[in-house]
């Protein structure tokens, strides 16, 4: 019987402690982020999407990205720093040049 009571609550410790974190807040956020192509979201989105960051679409029509994150575990600013690391601009921040260079020609939306 003790065997049988001791298995019981373990499993149920074991399933408490593995449960996600629902104490979190999200909140989202869009702003514009320049980009031209299907490529460009994929390296947007994937930029975007840093520790805290739930999702992270971006639109191609609009130049506009949405974000679902933490406040508690991001700062949106680091987002934005993320995404312009990866050389894209974002309203709050300019994309790296040399990072903006190494894109492929067809991401190349200051040239156009």
């Amino acid at each position: 019987m003790k065997k049988i009571l001791f298995f019981a609550l373990s499993l149920a410790l074991f399933a408490a402690c593995s449960k996600p974190a629902s104490n979190l807040t999200y909140v989202s956020d869009t702003f514009t982020v320049n980009g031209s192509c299907g490529m460009c979201k994929t390296n947007i989105e994937k930029a975007a999407k840093i520790p805290g960051v739930a999702t992270a679409v971006w639109n191609q029509k609009a130049n506009s990205l949405t974000v679902k994150y933490a406040p508690s575990k991001v700062d949106i600013m680091a987002v934005h720093k993320s995404i312009a690391a990866a050389g894209y601009d974002t309203d709050k921040a300019h994309g790296d040049d040399a990072a903006y260079g190494k894109l492929p020609g067809c991401c190349k939306y200051r040239d156009k």
